[in-house]
């Protein structure tokens, strides 16, 4: 299958899992009721991707605010546009 799919269901299962296994480490609910995901699960979500045993998940993230190109990182290649 696509491998854009195994984060996708691993990120399910995660935030299943995420809700009855850690559901004390969980920020408290808004007035609402509702949030994003990242609201309901931010950190909790977080720490159980990138530190499972089975797949774990690498996040990065590459902020350069002086950069002279808009990179599209593919793999195995990298596209470079000039940014205008």
């Amino acid at each position: 299958g696509d491998p854009g799919n195994w984060v996708t269901a691993q990120t399910v299962v995660e935030s299943a899992l995420a809700l009855v296994w850690n559901r004390k480490e969980l920020p408290p609910k808004s007035e609402d009721g509702f949030g994003t995901p990242t609201q309901v699960l931010g950190d909790v979500l977080l720490k159980r991707l990138t530190s499972t045993k089975v797949r774990p998940v690498q996040v990065l993230t590459d902020v350069r605010p002086k950069a002279k190109s808009v990179e599209w990182l593919m793999h195995p290649v990298a596209v470079h546009t000039d940014a205008h």
